[in-house]
């Protein structure tokens, strides 16, 4: 599991305003929730860290933080998806 932060420096819906906006979990299933932390907060689940950028990236105006030691989204997921591989390769044997 990794924690990541959603930071925003433009809020285009007016909804969410800037800087520290959300805070997330990825999953080793790559799956990931986003808790937003506005006044009309919600929790919403995604299929992967790609459809959180692909919604909420609003044209580079948002960035993932990485909080759990490692800032870089596309590694995050390629170590998530081994640790997945070797885990169902531990479940074979």
């Amino acid at each position: 599991m990794k924690r990541f932060r959603v930071q925003r420096t433009k809020d285009i819906s007016g909804v969410s305003g800037t800087g520290y906006v959300a805070e997330g979990v990825m999953f080793r299933s790559g799956q990931c929730a986003v808790s937003w932390r506005s006044n009309h907060s919600s929790v919403n689940i995604y299929q992967s860290l790609e459809d959180v950028i692909f919604v909420h990236g609003h044209s580079g105006s948002t960035e993932i933080e990485f909080v759990d030691n490692e800032d870089d989204p596309e590694r995050c997921l390629q170590i998530l998806k081994r640790e997945k591989k070797e885990e169902e390769e531990d479940d074979c044997n």
